[in-house]
């Protein structure tokens, strides 16, 4: 059986790892708070990763269900041997989180494994709102906030979820882009796996930065409603930063991190207005 400690220690050491805005993120929440950041971090880091971890999709099926069953109370003796699971589930019990959306972002997560890109732009943001927003989400409640929260929780989900995307277009990767936001702009998948610097995929690009910032906008409006769970939010203010990148940029020019003092720094401000800029 895995102590809960080193659990919950591993999880910090996969989250700073992994995603060391998230980490920079929880530093600004309360001390109480931290560790089940920490593990509701770490699990979405696992989710994640999934899909480039397995050759074959059913492989990828079997750990993400594997999961659903760690969160649905079964597999006790194996989620009590895994740090994540082992923190994951006392974070849930702790907390009282609900167990329905964590079947949602799993199976959000089982159309990358399909290589099934979305139809549209709707359906994007739908699996963006199932795969990043509902850790906000969870943290937000482990941090005092209710259901009344969640839509906050989604527009910070799609907007961090959309500047990933850009990232990784611009990282040289393949990410799934809407079929039919490719074809009003004349652009391709082809194009975009061959990393080739077109009108069209300029288009698909700004169509999806604007998308970013109308979701910010969105959750900007709803700063006063966050109360406490304010520090769940901070992870958005480094979205705009890294969308102005981009306006200026094509959309596979390689461009330099924004540097760590920085990011700190919009974090601080963040924390310091309600959670969000």
């Amino acid at each position: 059986m895995t102590d809960l400690a080193a659990a919950y220690a591993h999880c910090e050491a996969l989250l700073r790892a992994e995603d060391p805005d998230a980490w920079l993120a929880a530093l600004l929440a309360p001390a109480d708070a931290r560790p089940h950041l920490h593990a509701l971090g770490a699990v979405a880091v696992e989710v994640a990763l999934v899909r480039t971890r397995v050759k074959q999709a059913i492989a990828g099926e079997i750990r993400l269900q594997w999961w659903q069953d760690v969160v649905d109370g079964g597999r006790a003796t194996e989620a009590a041997a895994h740090p994540v699971a082992a923190a994951l589930v006392d974070t849930i019990d702790r907390a009282a989180l609900p167990r329905a959306p964590f079947g949602d972002m799993l199976d959000a997560f089982r159309m990358d494994l399909y290589d099934e890109p979305p139809a549209d732009l709707p359906a994007l943001e739908r699996r963006l709102a199932a795969t990043r927003a509902v850790p906000i989400g969870f943290a937000a409640r482990v941090l005092g906030g209710g259901a009344a929260i969640d839509p906050a929780a989604e527009h910070a989900g799609v907007a961090i979820g959309l500047a990933d995307l850009l990232d990784a277009l611009r990282a040289g990767h393949d990410p799934l882009l809407p079929v039919a936001l490719l074809a009003r702009h004349g652009a391709t998948r082809a194009e975009v796996a061959a990393g080739r610097d077109t009108p069209g995929l300029r288009a698909v690009a700004a169509d999806l930065r604007s998308a970013a910032r109308t979701r910010l906008a969105a959750l900007r409006a709803k700063r006063g409603a966050l109360g406490d769970a304010g520090p769940a939010f901070l992870r958005t203010a480094l979205v705009e930063p890294r969308l102005k990148r981009g306006d200026r940029a094509a959309p596979f020019e390689p461009l330099p991190e924004l540097p760590q003092w920085r990011r700190q720094w919009r974090l601080w401000r963040a924390a310091r207005n309600g959670g969000v800029l």
